[in-house]
């Protein structure tokens, strides 16, 4: 089976024409400016508006791993909740020894919670119907920045 010589999310992935990739600013932790008040009401599914890249570089070891992939990116909010769930297919050919893939998602999903999201990589042949193997796990901390609102006292009428 293939090797997984990187995966990363990031802000930004360049591949070179040459085949070379460069991979700009790794996530490792998303403040997301809102208190923990404004995100219970929030509408379900709602996400920072920016673009990130997940990277991956997979490695072929011999000419059995040549062949047509399926690659999922999962990511697992802290509550368990499947928030990004993207499959792409990708070649490996005996022209090359590895194959990059770049996957740009739209979009930070808001968990319900702050803490540990799990960016998740499976792994299968295109072909085949057997189970998604798990080949790696990143760690990315959400952490809500905003301040909590004041408690307002209860207006009194006056008289």
């Amino acid at each position: 089976m293939l090797k997984l010589l990187v995966f990363a999310p990031c802000e930004k992935v360049i591949i070179a024409e040459d085949k070379t990739s460069s991979v700009i600013t790794f996530l490792e932790v998303v403040n997301i400016s809102i208190s923990p008040e404004q995100v219970a009401e929030l509408e379900p599914d709602t996400g920072v508006p920016f673009a990130w890249y997940v990277f991956s570089l997979w490695h072929k070891e011999t000419d059995e791993d040549i062949g047509n992939y399926m690659q999922r990116i999962r990511l697992i909010l802290p509550d368990n909740k499947i928030a990004v769930d993207v499959d792409s297919p990708f070649e490996i050919t005996s022209q090359f020894r590895n194959a990059r893939l770049h996957v740009r998602i739209n979009g930070f999903p808001i968990p319900k919670i702050s803490g540990d999201c799990k960016l998740k990589v499976f792994l299968r042949k295109a072909d085949s119907q057997d189970d998604w193997q798990e080949v790696g796990e990143y760690p990315i901390i959400v952490q809500f920045t905003g301040q909590s609102l004041p408690q307002s006292e209860e207006a009194t009428p006056s008289e």
